[in-house]
């Protein structure tokens, strides 16, 4: 029996009730007979309650007649009552209306559930949609039934379903929008609007699934208003929806506290029980993939929405990578929707991709998968890449490594971090962060010619290091100061050939970071320090080294505790060594003559420095952090403080020189230059050179500046001309010198960090110098990838995030939401 039959029926005996107690029998008797007509036509004869019925009008009789009490006729009454609501079964008729197969997951284990159970009539009912054009128009109509679906399905013709008639007791939809989608629309019988009027209860379930929130615009659609439920799939997505729905709606639409409830997501479901030999694949995919690695590739609609041609050229670029390894199989999937989405939104784009879709299916070396089957890709492949969507929120489910693409990484050459550059005689040395070695770098073309290795020696454990800084050349010797590790270098430019000169070990738990600049004074250089907490003298006669100390303890006692950096950028002026200090408002000069130290106080308690420049008169000292520039003379004292630079990040500013009667600050993770004038001390700003720089160096009159993405940029002031371009190690250069690459980039997949953020499990594709992971390294990893103790483990991490994200993790949140529906429905004893 239906519910609403079922409440009639009540509503009846409700009124068998009143004329029982206005003792009005014989109306009562034939409100008992109309119930057991009325059971008898729809649960059949024979049933307990008729039979109960039936007892009953006997009992009138015998009332009415005297012969029994009134106190027995309710005693029967009551257990026809109880008959009534516990022997006839109540069943749910429910509507799940879908358009878009591939999205129906969302819907299909409630559907299962419902289907299973005898109480249940369950209907899976396709519903149209259309495509809607550039101005918003309908103009393609789609119909995905039979044959979108499998066996499990019974597919219901939406054109005979009358749902006004049939007034299902549950409805369940997973489209929002009504009208208000830009790129499709369901048919308008079917918007929530309407829904709500046919049925006592509407269920939304979002058609998507979250990581760690949701966009606040999804939590107010039309779905969402007109539901009696939302279901959700966590506490912390429900708390947003709540919130969001509160301060826009109050309780207009209902309670936002008991609309929306948090039983997880189906859409995990069928991720939990799918495993690859569920699937029969197509013979043609299955001959491509043999024995190989598949890597799913999905493009999201947000991602070509926000970055257009740019997204277009990484797509070619993602398939060029793949087209070339014949190690692995790429799978690519769609959004569903991309196509109608470039249509309707980037009608410009839609010729260009369907064209980079054509080519790819034409040349078939890769699978295109365009199907409803979202979970045969997610159980058939060993690794994810692609854009951030729903889509990487059920693949945690697998434990399987995930990789974000970037769109802004069109290349898997290694970017190059400079290190220094330095000019002796005609030559022009060049160092990168990420190599061991030395080269020579052409000014004209910007071409490496490799050198040399640096010395083996120890290297202070670090993602990314520098071996050595920028050196000074003194009768064809260069001298690099060790940065990470404990080996001063000299290298014979004629000989071709390296020595080192060991320097006395400060600690064994030394972090590196030695020695920062050299200076070639007369027969001796200096090395000036990061770290290590003394001024080196070489001897270039001798090799003999002297330390000096005597500005350690001054400095040291301006700081609140014990200093570990003392120095970066230094400036020479009148065979002084200006060293402005990282963790204190001071200034230490070290006179190169007497090897003496002068402490200088310089600005308030609380400034710290990074670099320092000298104009002829007066010294600029730029700030380690996010307090002022200051203008200071050593005699006269602090002449200016420049707050208008300050920035909210910190390291805001690289070096600071002095060029063509201006003072200039180049930005490290600020994204504005400034110069200064330096005899008004107007500032302003330089836009030469807004880009986040990691090195700079001048040589002669051009200035080079290093990114953190690998381009480098050089400036020459004489002429006031610049030039840019990728700064990258070639595969060929980087064969050559794979030994000498200190980055292992492979590396970067031994360790997971431990979150409950899927995102933070996620490796990420990066030309950044300090993350930088290449498609190429993500496909190298999986190829390689065994099922060792250790990645097991990385897999059960990933596995357990998901259970932060959704409220049921043991696949079975399709029952739970049937057994939510029939309890509200029509109550637990049921």
């Amino acid at each position: 029996m239906r519910k609403y039959q079922h409440t009639e029926l009540l509503n009846i005996l409700q009124t068998v009730s009143q004329a029982q107690t206005a003792r009005l029998y014989a109306h009562c008797q034939d409100g008992a007979l109309a119930i057991c007509d009325f059971i008898d036509d729809i649960e059949g004869a024979g049933t307990k309650t008729v039979e109960l019925l039936e007892q009953y009008c006997e009992i009138l009789f015998k009332v009415n007649n005297g012969e029994l009490s009134e106190k027995t006729l309710h005693k029967h009454f009551v257990k026809i009552e109880k008959s009534i609501k516990h022997d006839i079964n109540i069943s749910v008729e429910i509507a799940f209306l879908t358009y878009k197969a591939s999205m129906s997951d969302s819907l299909e284990t409630i559907y299962l559930a419902a289907k299973a159970d005898p109480n249940c009539n369950a209907f899976w009912i396709p519903v149209p949609y259309f495509e809607k054009d550039a101005s918003g128009a309908s103009h393609k109509s789609h119909y995905e039934g039979r044959g979108f679906y499998d066996d499990s399905f019974e597919i219901t013709d939406w054109q005979l379903y009358d749902m006004e008639k049939r007034r299902p007791d549950v409805i369940f939809t997973f489209a929002p929008y009504d009208d208000w989608n830009f790129v499709t629309t369901i048919h308008p019988d079917f918007h929530c609007a309407r829904l709500r009027s046919l049925t006592p209860l509407l269920i939304y379930v979002p058609y998507f699934v979250s990581t760690d929130g949701v966009a606040e615009h999804f939590c107010t659609l039309p779905g969402v208003i007109f539901a009696n439920h939302v279901i959700l799939q966590s506490k912390t997505i429900r708390d947003i929806y709540v919130r969001v729905f509160k301060e826009q709606h109050g309780n207009e639409f209902g309670k936002p506290e008991d609309k929306f409830v948090a039983l997880g997501s189906p859409k995990f479901d069928k991720c939990y029980a799918s495993v690859r030999t569920d699937y029969e694949l197509p013979q043609t995919w299955s001959t491509l993939i043999g024995d190989k690695k598949v890597i799913l590739y999905n493009t999201s609609l947000s991602a070509i929405l926000r970055d257009n041609e740019k997204y277009l050229d990484k797509i070619r670029f993602v398939l060029k990578t793949f087209k070339e390894r014949d190690d692995v199989i790429l799978w690519w999937r769609p959004h569903p929707l991309n196509e109608a989405t470039c249509q309707s939104m980037r009608p410009q784009l839609l010729a260009e991709y369907n064209q980079i879709v054509s080519q790819y299916t034409n040349e078939g070396w890769g699978i295109y998968d365009d199907t409803p089957h979202l979970h045969r890709a997610i159980a058939c492949s060993d690794a994810y890449y692609g854009d951030r969507s729903s889509v990487v929120a059920l693949y945690s489910v697998t434990g399987k490594p995930i990789m974000m693409c970037n769109v802004n990484t069109t290349s898997n050459e290694m970017p190059l971090m400079l290190s220094f550059m330095y000019k002796s005689k005609d030559t022009v040395w060049a160092s990168f962060a990420n190599i061991n070695a030395l080269f020579k770098f052409n000014e004209e073309t910007w071409e490496l010619e490799f050198v040399s290795n640096y010395p083996a020696g120890y290297i202070f454990e670090r993602d990314i290091v520098s071996m050595y800084c920028t050196p000074v050349e003194h009768n064809g010797i260069l001298y690099f100061p060790p940065l990470n590790t404990s080996e001063i270098a000299l290298y014979s430019i004629t000989e071709n050939a390296f020595s080192k000169i060991p320097l006395n070990q400060i600690s064994e738990k030394s972090i590196g970071f030695y020695f920062g600049g050299t200076i070639l004074h007369e027969d001796h250089i200096y090395f000036t320090p990061v770290c290590y907490p003394a001024i080196v003298k070489l001897n270039v006669h001798t090799n003999e080294l002297t330390y000096y100390t005597d500005w350690l303890e001054p400095l040291s006692a301006l700081c609140s505790e014990e200093p570990q950096l003392f120095f970066e950028f230094s400036v020479v002026v009148d065979n002084v060594i200006y060293m402005p200090s990282l963790i204190t408002n001071a200034v230490v000069a070290f006179d190169m003559e007497s090897c003496k130290s002068t402490v200088y106080r310089v600005g308030e308690k609380g400034f710290s420095y990074r670099s320092i420049c000298y104009d002829g008169e007066n010294f600029w000292v730029s700030p380690r952090l996010d307090t002022p520039t200051v203008k200071w003379h050593p005699q006269k004292g602090v002449l200016n403080v420049f707050n208008q630079m300050a920035s909210d990040s910190k390291a805001p500013f690289l070096k600071i020189f002095y060029k063509l009667g201006h003072v200039w600050l180049i930005p490290h993770s600020t994204n504005q230059a400034y110069k200064i004038d330096a005899t008004t001390d107007v500032v302003s700003t330089a836009d030469e050179f807004n880009l986040q720089t990691v090195s700079s160096e001048f040589i002669e009159d051009t200035l080079y500046l290093s990114s953190f993405v690998g381009s480098l940029t050089s400036y020459c002031f004489e002429n006031s001309e610049s030039k840019q371009r990728d700064f990258t190690l070639s595969a060929d250069l980087a064969t050559k010198i794979k030994s000498s690459i200190l980055y292992d980039s492979h590396a970067r997949f031994k360790t997971l960090e431990s979150t409950d953020k899927i995102y933070s499990s996620c490796y990420y594709e990066s030309t950044h110098i300090l993350s930088h992971i290449s498609l190429t390294n993500f496909i190298d990893y999986i190829v390689t990838e065994t099922d060792s103790t250790e990645e097991l483990k990385k897999r059960n991490q990933r596995k357990s995030i998901n259970s932060f994200i959704n409220a049921n993790n043991n696949g079975t949140t399709g029952q739970a939401i049937l057994k939510f529906i029939k309890n509200t429905l029509i109550g637990k004893e049921h």
